[in-house]
């Protein structure tokens, strides 16, 4: 009797490998299929999955839901990664693009990130992917320029003689 046991509770293990080992292949095929959705981004966003351990991947995120990846060194400075960003700004996000680096604004863990401070300073790790917030806020200049181009563009003139 006790090989009879002994050969009931050998399935019972051998049957919890085979359901855990599904599981598991199941929660990869889902991180496959959330992978391909992120890099399929027809917004111009750029997702980065491997991340080399050398360098800095940050997730950009908006108020709006947008994200996108930027490599950069732990070295580099804030002022450098805001280059980076107008440079490399996504074609999709077309609401509100930043015309210069003073336009864009960081925001990690609560925190706005200072220009002269670098990205190991503002401690986000190397070799992993760290979510900082971006926010686009434009000068008092800058708007009432807008405004005085609006203004030009929208108005006329009429003489009367």
């Amino acid at each position: 009797m006790d090989s009879d046991a002994a050969e009931k509770s050998s399935k019972t293990s051998n049957e919890v490998k085979e359901e855990s080992n599904e599981v598991v292949e199941e929660k990869e095929q889902e991180t496959a299929k959330v992978q391909k959705e992120e890099e399929s981004s027809d917004s111009g966003a750029v997702i980065i999955n491997d991340v080399p351990s050398d360098k800095v991947n940050i997730r950009l995120l908006r108020i709006n839901g947008n994200k996108s990846d930027i490599l950069v060194n732990s070295k580099d400075t804030i002022e450098t990664v805001k280059k980076h960003i107008l440079e490399s700004w996504p074609k999709g996000w077309t609401d509100e693009v930043p015309t210069a680096i003073e336009n864009i604004k960081l925001l990690h863990y609560g925190k706005y990130l200072d220009d002269n401070t670098t990205v190991e300073d503002n401690k986000i790790p190397e070799g992993q992917t760290t979510i900082v917030h971006i926010i686009i806020k434009f000068t008092k200049k800058e708007d009432e320029k807008e405004k005085d181009e609006t203004k030009e563009a929208s108005s006329c003139c009429c003489i009367i003689s």
